[in-house]
């Protein structure tokens, strides 16, 4: 019965499932660091900084100094100071670089989907990968929304208050979708374009082949441009490390990635990269910041830290420190940026680090946090959003009025319950970091060791969360005594705003503003034609006809108007399109004067109006009738007609025998009508 293989496997799962049960464990998830996380908002980073730059957090009242290496997050403004530049990073395909005196607000921040509000300054934008199909990249200028539609580089002028345009410029094969209030075009490579704010000329613009000239800021983005490139073609993305961890790219320059039994490759730094710090160790160098939604995280002082400190794993091998990409050799998901990946404790009056051990799960300091964020505020909107399709429901479901207990994550209950191997034995006791209580994100310096049985102690513990982690006090309990390299005091620096709506109409919520302002400025809310099928995809009924369909014209489907108090039945004309049953008949009302015989010669072809519809272009464009009971005459022909067609002067052939149609001889003027139309329509007019 059992020999069966797949029935072996059946019974081997239904016994694994039940001995979970029986010992508790059937919250039990893999020991790797690959589960989703609770918290997994998009973060971008200030990749590069020259000059001093500002930043304001979402809902908090005071700017704060900016630095490299700086995470950002949706709903974050930042501010550049005279003679200063910055460069944001948004992942390994995306660069903006922000010139002097600008003035930037990240508005979405999602997988696949960024907006930024450029109220002044100027902007540099460099899209090297690009799928507007799963995602878009926007930029709302003052009364202006520029959307981009090809991967390229941007250049976007938004100026000061005394500047009254905007002006763009799109290059290396990029694409854009301009939109004003009430307008709106496509800007492609190759091309600039003034959008004017006020004026006469107020929501209009001006297009030149001409890309402008190149200033400094141009200069030092191409420089930046030509160092992401060489970091790019020298990277290991896809083989040591996936897309994910942008930044890995950066790392060949401080150090080199050897082959490290029972981990796989790992990166070392070399010992010039580490030698200028003393007595070096991870997450040493640096301070913590508090980031909206994720809570406090490391700001790391060496440039090289981005990818080693928000991700993988820090250990020693051969008395040396060499950083992991990943918790363990063998995982399943995307890799998830982490606001520090350590584990954190609080033991004598001190808060006590070390970088969580290759192989642990990734320990979760900030929970309490946003236990406590989430029951006060319910703002938990923007990761729902953020999640889209990778399962995780951010807040477990609930809509931030409900009360939330705070839940042990799984994979810790079973971690906790498990004999795990000291983690001691693969971080040294110098691996430990400690700053006192009263210290914790107040400063920006390094920070000390504490003592060997201190340091031991805190070894000793597992890093797990059983009950909940150690509370660290947030921003606003630190009553704002923050020293003056992170935090600008109140009225010591003026950041001048302008007062100018950004974007070409209201933004709302986490969507594009691309397709709805297409309908709006260029079709007018109006669906456009839709394209004939290709000539493959015709049905054979199609192919078989002998009559090529007429070409359409126009963008839209222009529906006939109804002429009032007129019933289409009786009254509307039937203007059929002439075949080889009847007789070509004329559209205009018949004329016996001089003055109309020219224009109803030169009458463009009949064209078919069904039945019941209202009347066609023809008749609300005819000269009112004149005398209809004198028969018509016209214009002698200028030429015989072509051997062949000399029409017969016999009466008109009965309606079962039609005559065979007349072909158009091409003229300055149209041959007269047959004398056979002339018969009709003498009678017509008889009747």
């Amino acid at each position: 019965m059992l020999r069966n293989p797949k029935s072996l496997w059946i019974l081997f799962l239904v016994l694994s499932f039940t001995s979970m049960n029986v010992f508790g464990l059937e919250n039990f998830v893999d020991d790797y660091d690959d589960y989703i996380p609770e918290q997994n908002a998009r973060v971008a980073r200030i990749k590069f900084l020259q000059g001093n730059a500002q930043i304001k957090r979402a809902d908090a009242d005071e700017w704060e100094l900016a630095t490299q290496n700086l995470p950002l997050v949706e709903g974050d403004e930042i501010f550049t100071d005279n003679n200063s530049r910055i460069e944001i990073q948004f992942d390994k395909d995306n660069y903006l670089r922000l010139a002097e005196n600008s003035y930037l607000k990240i508005v979405n921040l999602q997988d696949e989907a960024i907006a930024v509000s450029l109220s002044q300054g100027s902007l540099n934008l460099t899209v090297l990968k690009f799928d507007k199909e799963n995602g878009y990249f926007e930029v709302d200028a003052p009364n202006t929304t520029v959307a981009v539609q090809e991967k390229g580089k941007y250049r976007i002028d938004a100026g000061d208050e005394s500047d009254k345009q905007v002006n763009i410029v799109v290059s290396e094969w990029g694409e854009a979708r301009v939109y004003s209030s009430d307008s709106g075009f496509t800007l492609k490579n190759g091309n600039s374009a003034k959008l004017f704010l006020s004026g006469d000329y107020a929501g209009e613009w001006e297009t030149s082949r001409d890309s402008g000239s190149r200033d400094n800021f141009d200069l030092w983005t191409a420089e930046r441009d030509s160092l992401v490139e060489r970091n790019l073609r020298n990277a290991y993305y896809n083989k040591y490390y996936d897309d994910d961890i942008y930044g890995a790219d950066e790392l060949n320059d401080y150090g080199e990635w050897i082959y490290a039994r029972n981990y796989g490759y790992v990166w070392r730094p070399f010992t010039a990269t580490t030698g200028t710090y003393t007595n070096w160790s991870p997450y040493r160098y640096g301070h913590w910041r508090w980031v909206n939604y994720y809570g406090w995280t490391w700001i790391n002082d060496e440039p090289w830290g981005w990818a080693t400190y928000h991700h993988g794993r820090w250990f020693i091998v051969n008395n040396n420190w060499v950083w992991s990409p990943y918790a363990d050799a063998y995982r399943s998901n995307r890799s998830y940026w982490r606001p520090a990946v350590v584990y954190i404790t609080y033991i004598g009056d001190s808060y006590c680090w070390y970088p969580l051990p290759y192989g642990y799960g990734y320990y979760d300091y900030n929970r309490g946090y946003r236990d406590r964020w989430r029951r006060n505020d319910g703002r938990n909107n923007r990761n729902n959003r953020n999640n889209g399709n990778n399962g995780n429901n951010g807040n477990n479901g609930n809509n931030g009025n409900l009360p939330i207990t705070p839940v042990t994550p799984a994979e810790n209950i079973a971690r906790g319950n498990r004999n795990l191997t000291p983690p001691f034995q693969r971080v040294p006791t110098t691996g430990v970091v400690s700053v006192p209580a009263s210290e914790f994100g107040r400063q920006k310096r390094g920070f000390n060791r504490p003592s060997e049985t201190i340091a031991k102690e805190v070894l000793r513990q597992k890093p797990v969360i059983n009950d909940s982690p150690p509370l660290i006090p947030t921003y606003k309990e630190l009553d704002g005594k923050v020293s003056r390299e992170i935090r600008i005091p109140n009225g010591q620096k003026v950041i001048p705003a302008r007062e100018v709506r950004t974007g070409a109409s209201e933004r709302t919520g986490g969507t594009s503003m691309d397709e709805t302002l297409r309908r709006k400025t260029i079709y007018g809310n109006r669906l456009p034609q839709v394209r004939p099928p290709a000539e493959n995809s015709r049905s054979e009924d199609e192919k078989s006809s002998d009559r090529t369909p007429p070409r359409r014209t126009g963008v839209f489907n222009r529906s006939i108007p109804r002429a009032e108090n007129s019933d289409a039945t009786e009254t509307s004309p039937v203007v059929r399109t002439p075949d080889s049953s009847s007789p070509r008949r004329s559209t205009q009302p018949k004329d016996t004067t001089n003055t109309n015989r020219q224009t109803e010669t030169r009458r463009t072809p009949p064209t078919y109006s069904p039945p019941n519809q209202n009347t066609t272009r023809s008749e609300r464009n005819q000269t009112p009738p004149l005398n209809r009971s004198e028969p018509r005459r016209s214009e002698p022909r200028p030429s015989p007609p072509p051997a062949g067609n000399e029409p017969k002067q016999s009466p008109p052939p009965a309606k079962s025998e039609p005559s065979p149609p007349t072909r158009n001889v091409p003229s300055k003027r149209e041959a007269d009508p047959k004398p056979s139309e002339r018969k009709v329509k003498s009678e017509d007019s008889d009747n």
